[in-house]
């Protein structure tokens, strides 16, 4: 649902059989926003992301009601959702259940994606984020995400702790930094966890933009 002038209204997103929306993610005041569906078969893996593209020229020809011109940047099986660190940067956790060493932390930047993403890090530190213990990726500023680190959630999942502390990681560098803020499980100390961000009302960009500043892979 969406809030207009007239109150709540229903925003259709025309889908395949077997696919539900699982969560839905943006920048505020940004026309731009990604979809992640849930799919009850998990070949090649249970999600796959969506970013629309129901823009024209100008940031009020989008859609907010109607979603059906869509780009798929990429299909992953970890549920900790995206986290837009600006108007056109996002981050995509990947990995598939069955290669848990090849688990990344992805930059994909709007008009770039045709040249995969920024793959600034990969390795087994990082929580996957199951149901036991959800927890979502949160932007943390325009170069930073904040994740929880695998062993720390496995200590209070054991019992052993009762909160685990953000990691900072820098989406250009990879770099992870411990920070002072805590985290517990839904429904216990701490609740649930969001950032907020300066609201940007950007115009569509008129020309593609400058791609050539990162390292690119595919996905």
């Amino acid at each position: 649902m969406t809030f207009g002038p007239e109150g709540l209204l229903p925003v259709t997103v025309p889908l395949r059989y077997a696919e539900a929306p699982f969560g839905i993610y943006g920048y505020p005041g940004s026309w731009m926003f990604s979809l992640t569906l849930f799919r009850t078969s998990n070949a090649p893996t249970r999600l796959e992301i969506l970013l629309n593209v129901d823009f024209g020229k100008a940031a009020q020809d989008a859609s907010l009601t109607l979603w059906g011109v869509v780009e798929r940047p990429v299909s992953t099986d970890i549920f900790t959702g995206v986290a837009w660190v600006t108007p056109y940067e996002y981050v995509i956790p990947v990995a598939q259940d069955f290669y848990p060493d090849d688990y990344s932390l992805r930059l994909f930047r709007f008009n770039c994606e045709y040249f995969g993403s920024h793959a600034f890090y990969q390795g087994t530190d990082i929580d996957w984020g199951y149901s036991e213990n959800p927890w979502p990726i949160l932007p943390g500023g325009k170069d930073t995400v904040l994740v929880l680190g695998a062993s720390d959630v496995k200590a209070v999942a054991a019992g052993k702790a009762r909160t685990a502390p953000w990691l900072a990681v820098n989406v250009y560098t990879g770099k992870i930094v411990r920070t002072d803020a805590m985290w517990s499980p839904p429904g216990r100390l701490l609740g649930w966890w969001t950032f907020v961000q300066p609201p940007r009302k950007l115009p569509t960009p008129s020309e593609a933009p400058d791609c050539s500043d990162l390292t690119w892979t595919y996905p």
